[in-house]
């Protein structure tokens, strides 16, 4: 089981730091976070910011008047984003925003639900919820909501909007917290131990003392990102939390570059590198550095096919108008090896050439001779065609003309590229005019029918502020009734195979199970069907010949979930495929043995005056 990627039960967990004495308000995935790591923190839940008991909070009213959710699941995790987003923007130094409206930017709000998946409503509405919130946003260009009419002006707008008050506290962390982080926690139980060393020596006693431990498994954690996403994997008896040692925490600027500890957040990184992120305007070198993601879902929670990092310097060549790369780095990760490679015959190449086609084909090809996948990698053909197609992409702007240069007697001394952007003191990297928002624009236009009036007015669900606030209930939210049995599917691994036998790995029946249920324990009466659909039916259980991989061919019966899916993973399904042709697994296969679906006929409904059309295509 895979966690931490949809963001669905986000919290802000709130700490506070007895060195700089103020409190860091921080959004985390309640599924990754350790009951011990919280220790001395306090939570705030979407429940917590607003509830239908005490009122709900502006975050909830807009996001159900702004038809922001759907199911609801995902809602509460959305609320907690953008209520901490709120919360932090509040901290900086800018200026007063307008009244009802917060020191967040547009692009801030955008970013703050960017970690959040939502499956079913899109994510226009929730976007425009969030920033509804923002100083700098253009009320018309928000979609449609049950606070306003078509008529209505922007001010009239703004004013319907339920009112924001940014000075007013909502969640204000407790004294008695503060005293609590000078005492570090450690526990002991059968199932395992938690350390909390408060320096470096500390932690290098613990682990000679826990070496002398046979068999102990010690994992060291700050925000268990590793393997909390695998949460059935990885089990260990002693746990060592990192984050009270403040030489891990440190983040310092030196003639070198950055020290940046262990310990420290990656958001942390982000902000303290985006204020020293400053290009001199007076030198003719210039620093480039670019990354790339290929990944099924470019901006959310998914596993890349490949990552690149290229950083180079280049300068005005003496003798033309081109560029001279002074020198370059080019990495690569998602081949399948544990660290990220470096490309470096292709940076030796590229050092001190003038790029052109020439050069950029030839460094094209020595890429791809050069770095491969390791065996066994998938789609390895893929993933060097992407890499190929990054270092394309990176330097093609210096070939075509799109990357001008300029000497130190020109006006434009503001940037020695175009492609070299100056990112100011105090703007966001992800809101530069060169870099795409993260959400996609667009605008609603609903013409209301005085005919069906009110139907198509935009009324607010029934619910959802309860979706909002994370108090409605859903089915695992509701109390098991008393002997209560649960199952688990046991799935086909073979595309296209002969069933002849389920067991179990074990020779005994795994612990509580009850029963295991084929095909053959459907009564007479009944009917294998697990759905219908346009082109038939399909079975609930495979029968005694499985139709494509993954097929339900049983379900375990036992007395907790846990069981279930354990017995499940036992199963061992015995397959034959005497006298069966092999599975087909490609469309071309599939066309080659003629094994199509029939078109149901309303799919491809006869039209008026066919046969007359038909006579003329003929005559034609």
């Amino acid at each position: 089981m895979v966690l931490g990627g949809c963001g669905a039960c986000v919290v802000m967990l709130s700490k506070y730091d007895p060195v700089h004495d103020k409190v860091e308000d921080f959004t985390v995935s309640s599924c990754l976070t350790l009951l011990c790591s919280i220790h001395g923190c306090a939570i705030t839940t979407s429940e917590g910011i607003g509830n239908s008991k005490d009122g709900f909070h502006p975050i909830h009213e807009r996001i159900a008047a702004f038809h922001a959710s759907q199911c609801g699941f995902c809602t509460p995790g959305m609320c907690v984003a953008i209520f901490s987003a709120l919360v932090n923007a509040e901290k900086t130094s800018k200026l007063d925003p307008p009244a009802g409206f917060s020191k967040l930017t547009v692009c801030e709000a955008e970013k703050a639900i960017a970690g959040n998946l939502c499956r079913c409503t899109g994510y226009r509405s929730i976007a425009d919820a969030s920033k509804s919130f923002a100083a700098d946003v253009d009320i018309e260009d928000l979609g449609f909501n049950s606070f306003w009419k078509k008529e209505d002006s922007k001010e009239s707008k703004i004013d319907n909007l339920p009112a924001y008050n940014r000075n007013k506290e909502v969640c204000t962390f407790p004294e008695f917290l503060k005293r609590e982080i000078k005492d570090g926690l450690s526990m002991d139980s059968k199932i395992s131990c938690w350390h909390s060393p408060f320096n470096v020596e500390e932690l290098k006693d613990l682990l000679k003392a826990l070496d002398s431990g046979k068999g102990t498994e010690t994992k060291l954690v700050v925000g268990n990102t590793g393997v909390g996403y695998y949460k059935e994997l990885g089990r260990y008896e002693r746990y060592i939390n990192l984050n009270y040692m403040p030489e891990l925490s440190i983040f310092r600027k030196d003639s070198i570059g950055f020290q940046i500890g262990a310990a420290v957040a990656i958001s942390k990184v982000i902000e303290a590198l985006n204020e020293e992120n400053h290009v001199s305007q007076q030198g003719n070198a210039v620093v480039l550095f670019e990354t790339y993601r290929a990944a099924p879902r470019p901006l959310g929670n998914a596993l890349a096919y490949l990552n690149a990092a290229f950083l180079a310097q280049i300068s005005p060549y003496d003798t033309s108008d081109g560029i001279t790369i002074n020198h370059c780095r080019l990495a690569f990760g998602a081949y399948g090896t544990k660290h990220a490679i470096r490309a470096r015959r292709v940076e030796e190449f590229l050092t001190g050439k003038v790029p052109s086609v020439e050069v950029l084909y030839e460094a094209t090809k020595l890429l791809r001779s050069t770095i491969h996948p390791k065996d066994g990698t998938a789609n390895s053909a893929y993933r060097s065609s992407l890499a190929v197609a990054f270092l394309f992409e990176f330097f093609s702007p210096f070939i075509d003309g799109t990357a001008e240069t300029t000497d130190g007697s020109d006006k434009n001394k503001s940037k020695l590229f175009s492609k070299a952007s100056i990112i100011g003191e105090n703007q966001d990297p992800i809101c530069q005019d060169k870099i795409p928002t993260l959400l996609s624009s667009g605008k609603q236009v609903i013409k209301l029918s005085k005919e069906y009036y009110p139907v198509g007015k935009p009324i607010t669900k029934s619910g959802a502020a309860l979706h909002a606030s994370g108090e409605a209930v859903y089915v695992d939210d509701i109390p098991s009734p008393y002997a209560c049995l649960y199952g688990a599917f046991i799935y086909s691994t073979e595309p296209f195979a002969r069933v002849k036998s389920i067991k179990f790995e074990t020779k005994e029946q795994p612990e509580g199970v009850f029963e295991v249920i084929t095909f053959r324990d459907i009564p007479e009466a009944g009917e294998n069907v697990g759905s219908k659909h346009i082109f038939g039916t399909e079975p609930l259980f495979g029968d005694d010949i499985t139709q494509c991989a993954g097929q339900r061919l049983a379900l375990v019966v036992a007395d907790s979930q846990k069981h279930a899916d354990v017995a499940a993973k036992l199963a061992v399904v015995d397959y034959g495929v005497e006298d069966l042709e092999p599975p087909i697994l490609t469309v071309e296969e599939a066309v080659r043995r003629s094994s199509f679906f029939d078109v149901p006929p309303f799919l491809n409904p006869k039209q008026k005056n066919e046969h007359r059309r038909r006579k003329l295509r003929k005559h034609c």
